[in-house]
């Protein structure tokens, strides 16, 4: 059933059929997409995907891949026909329908607390994850007040070399100076465990050229968490004044924060 607006996703009714007894859905589904599909599991769990090409998607389910480990326990499939421009607010809409109807979902997007495995299992045990998510991972700061205190024969780093750096900001710091604060800010309260994991989970870039250019990264992962570009940016107050100014941008979903 196709769909003429992006509203009201969660009402798709979905075609289901059973498939733990057959290694390809291809005599199903051959002629379906684009989809929003809903795969059951033996255990009860489910997982939403968008799909151009079902059959093949499903069989890279089956039989694994880059992102998961082959799923044998796929008892059936819920598809849906839905326009290919309005896949990715439909599947959002879907894995929010799941959840909310009490179901165990395996994705790993629009599921913020999901918990399949990954790589970050093999650094830091499960439980200890699952503390960062309810404010209790480490925040060490005393190691970053001893680390800051330490004299260094360092080279300067790009941020501090550079001209446009030297520049000051409102109220009277140099962007280098004002870049390097927020950083601090971040690392230390909003990455949890950051000594144990810089490097391997989280890393800073010095004056990337990326985007037209940045001061400073804050990287997580693949994610430019927090960034600074090097030309202003125009910004309105809350007395609706205009300014252009240098700022911090923190790269997250709309609605992730109040």
């Amino acid at each position: 059933m196709l769909r003429d607006s992006t509203d009201d996703y969660a009402s798709l009714i979905f075609d289901r059929y059973q498939v733990d007894d057959i290694e390809s859905v291809a005599p199903l589904l051959r002629d379906r997409g684009p989809v929003i599909y809903i795969l059951e599991f033996k255990n009860g769990d489910r997982y939403v995907g968008q799909a151009i090409n079902v059959v093949r998607r499903f069989a890279q389910h089956r039989h694994g891949g880059t992102h998961h480990s082959p799923w044998e326990d796929i008892v059936a499939v819920q598809v849906v026909d839905v326009r290919a421009n309005q896949l990715s607010d439909a599947e959002r809409a879907i894995i929010d329908r799941e959840r909310r109807t009490g179901h165990h979902i395996r994705n790993r997007v629009y599921n913020i607390d999901n918990d399949l495995p990954s790589a970050l299992d093999a650094e830091i045990p499960v439980r200890e994850q699952q503390h960062w998510a309810t404010g209790h991972g480490s925040f060490d700061h005393v190691s970053f007040i001893q680390a800051a205190d330490r004299s260094s024969s360092e080279t300067p780093t790009r941020l501090a070399a550079s001209r446009k750096s030297k520049a000051t900001i409102f109220d009277g710091r140099t962007v280098a100076d004002a870049v390097l604060d927020d950083l601090a800010v971040a690392i230390a309260n909003v990455i949890p465990n950051a000594l144990q994991l810089e490097g391997d989970y989280w890393t800073l870039s010095d004056f990337p050229s990326t985007s037209g250019g940045r001061y400073a990264t804050l990287n997580v992962g693949y994610l430019e968490l927090l960034y600074f570009p090097r030309y202003p940016l125009e910004m309105v107050l809350e007395d609706r004044v205009a300014v252009v100014e240098h700022a911090a941008v923190l790269s997250l979903p709309v609605g992730t924060m109040g």
